[in-house]
């Protein structure tokens, strides 16, 4: 007769476990969830950035491809690039507000394309360093990517967006000895 008073149920003791066990994977779940987003934002906001690989491979090709380059000044003392003897035609880079613009230019002067090469553009000069060597530098911006995979309060992230400087040193076809080389 013993056994039969005794309630059935759960203690006291094993319903706290119970509860501090759930709230331990709902900590963990959400602290998943918190990360898989900030790196969905991250992966986003980086689509939105000029591809500077891209940016740095089209010009130094065009710059192989030439025979030569020229430098000038626009109007507002901003540096234009003019590749002369690329097979396409002299290929132009100038700055043009915030983008890098390259145009294609007949021998007649007619523009036969133009693109923006990039967007978001800082700085941008081309300068010789030699009669045949070429420096190119190019700033801009981008966004500032975080530390670690671990979501921070707002005030603990930094700035939203940095600073970036990129140089290469190409030289035209032949090392510039001519159109034909």
């Amino acid at each position: 007769m013993r056994g039969a008073s005794r309630s059935s149920g759960f203690a006291l003791i094993e319903l706290l476990i119970a509860m501090v066990v759930l709230s331990f994977a709902l900590a963990l779940t959400a602290q998943l969830l918190m990360e898989s987003s900030q790196m969905l934002a991250d992966a986003s906001a980086e689509q939105t950035d000029a591809p500077m690989p891209l940016v740095l491979a089209r010009l130094r090709g065009d710059v192989r491809a030439a025979g030569g380059f020229h430098l000038g000044v626009t109007e507002d003392g901003k540096t234009r690039l003019y590749l002369l003897g690329h097979p396409a035609g002299t290929v132009v880079y100038e700055e043009s507000g915030r983008d890098l613009r390259r145009l294609v230019v007949d021998d007649d002067g007619t523009i036969l394309g133009q693109t923006a090469a990039m967007r978001g553009l800082t700085t941008w000069t081309a300068a010789p360093v030699s009669p045949r060597l070429l420096l190119v530098t190019i700033g801009y911006r981008r966004r500032h990517l975080r530390a670690g995979v671990l979501a921070q309060l707002p005030k603990d992230r930094g700035p939203v967006s940095e600073e970036r400087t990129e140089s290469i040193l190409v030289t035209p076809r032949g090392a510039g000895l001519g159109l034909t080389w």
